[in-house]
């Protein structure tokens, strides 16, 4: 009988390396677009904090609020992925608005 890291084609360790690398894409790509954004040169440290305060911030009020509205939606895992999709519909309404400014060299 094979040991089960022979018969599974991703190791443990291999998903664990490769996974990550999208997200970590992701996150460069978002902080390029508030760098290239800003203007105040002097605080851009303070400018990523902020950045940073507002993708934590809604993590922390999900993990809160979470179970409080799976409750409200009758405990159904199901009801609660269409509350996540029109959460999501109204997020990316909100980021469509956002355009990015081309700065003069």
């Amino acid at each position: 009988m094979k040991e089960w890291r022979q018969s599974f084609p991703i190791s443990p360790s291999n998903s664990q390396v490769l996974l990550p690398a999208p997200n970590r894409a992701v996150q460069v790509r978002d902080r390029m677009f508030v760098t290239n954004a800003l203007q105040g040169y002097g605080h851009m440290g303070a400018y990523l904090g902020l950045f940073n305060g507002t993708i934590c911030i809604p993590q922390i009020v999900a993990a809160l609020v979470g179970g409080a509205i799976l409750s409200l939606v009758g405990s159904v895992q199901s009801n609660m992925m269409i509350v996540a999709g029109v959460f999501l519909i109204i997020g990316a309404l909100c980021v469509a608005k956002i355009k990015e400014k081309k700065q003069e060299v």
